[in-house]
């Protein structure tokens, strides 16, 4: 959200700057074309009225005092003090730009101000620049509303990517899951076989991970349980059979 807003407040503080580039042309016409003070400021209000950005984001100027140079969307405000103008939450909003102004020149502001389709006010921050040879402060604003709309469009889509994120990770955990207890149940049930005495037997695992590795380890393991007893029965074999011969040998002696 702060870097979605950085960005808002640096695009509305560029325009301002062109609204601000027109009323320092036509000051210096005053010199160049002989035009009257009245005449200038006149063909730079001309000009910043008709002035739209994002279709419907405007520009106004309005003086120290404070009172309103030009609005485009409230005529009714233009050569009217505007001091005691209010948003909801009791902001001279006017005043506000005054003052900023007066410290540093330029600046931003935030306060609540109507919006077209909206019955109640909304939040809006405005950049705000002082021409000091006329007096004049040009500013113009955006609707913080646009920015949440911006905010819920990401959250939506993080939302959706987590989502399927999680179904992704769900459905590859039941796969690995399903691959993984395969080799597990086949090892369990031959090595039952084995703790019963049952040595012809063997896992048929030919995967290469950890699985496959242990499958082979299990298979040489019961080789080798099962060559050992071969080896004890043969040797078992051939000592009944010498105990067999010696007796046979006492008894003929």
């Amino acid at each position: 959200k702060s870097s979605i807003l950085s960005n808002k407040k640096e695009n509305v503080k560029n325009t301002v700057e062109i609204a601000y580039g027109i009323i320092d042309a036509y000051h210096a016409k005053m010199a160049s074309d002989s035009l009257s003070a009245e005449e200038a400021q006149q063909g730079a209000i001309n000009e910043i009225q008709k002035l739209r950005y994002n279709s419907v984001d405007y520009f106004w100027i309005n003086n120290s005092e404070p009172r309103m140079i030009m609005h485009p969307f409230k005529p009714d405000l233009n050569n009217q003090l505007v001091i005691e103008n209010r948003d909801p939450n009791g902001k001279q909003l006017f005043v506000e730009m005054v003052k900023i102004t007066k410290q540093q020149g330029e600046g931003y502001v935030d306060y609540m101000w109507p919006k077209p389709g909206y019955d109640l006010p909304q939040p809006k921050i405005s950049y705000v620049k002082q021409f000091k040879d006329w007096d004049w402060i040009v500013g113009s604003g955006i609707y913080i509303d646009d920015v949440d709309e911006q905010i819920s469009a990401v959250t939506d889509s993080i939302t959706k990517f987590i989502l399927i994120g999680i179904v992704i990770s769900g459905l590859l955990g039941f796969i690995l899951a399903r691959m993984l207890s395969k080799p597990l149940r086949q090892l369990e049930e031959t090595a039952q076989k084995v703790a019963s005495g049952e040595t012809n037997v063997s896992v048929n695992i030919n995967s290469s991970d950890e699985i496959g590795v242990l499958g082979k380890a299990f298979n040489q393991m019961v080789t080798n349980i099962r060559e050992s007893i071969e080896k004890i029965n043969q040797k078992t074999e051939e000592a009944e059979q010498l105990a067999e011969t010696a007796q046979i040998e006492q008894e003929k002696a």
